[in-house]
């Protein structure tokens, strides 16, 4: 069995528009590095038109924290944690990043909200997948994939 290459795209200044048209020619699998959040703005901005599904359905959905279920911690660092959860509608697990707001700085909650659009662009076969983020409470959620 062969194993699949990826290609490599290496984002320096003003490099940003040669991933873009990577992109635009049908590239669905990548890896970008290095990672600067400032030089991937445009990178971001471009991207954000691709929508992820939504879940179709006749009644009324949960929303936010209330679409899971907390099952259990698996880490936790200075601003905020990561817990497992489980989506009431699907029943699958998720991981769930909880960013508290409440003592953060302003540069610290832009760096925050810069790695959710950062993260809702990134594909590829070692990324874990991004799902949904949302605010309450004074939290961020960042719901991805859980990789057990």
């Amino acid at each position: 069995m062969q194993t699949p290459t990826y290609p490599n795209v290496f984002v320096r200044r003003f490099e940003i528009f040669k991933l873009l048209a990577f992109l635009e020619l049908g590239a669905t699998d990548y890896l970008v590095k290095p990672v600067r959040v400032q030089e991937c703005k445009a990178f971001t901005t471009k991207m954000k038109k691709r929508q992820l599904p939504s879940i179709e359905s006749g009644g009324p959905q949960p929303t936010g924290i209330q679409k899971y279920e907390h099952l259990r911690r698996i880490g936790q660092g200075m601003a905020g944690a990561v817990s497992v959860y489980r989506n009431v509608i699907d029943n699958k697990e998720y991981a769930l990043k909880e960013i508290d707001l409440t003592y953060l700085s302003d540069k610290d909650k832009k760096s925050s909200q810069n790695e959710v659009q950062f993260l809702k662009v990134l594909r590829g076969p070692t990324i874990v997948k991004f799902w949904e983020s949302f605010v309450d409470n004074q939290k961020i959620y960042i719901v991805m994939e859980f990789a057990s």
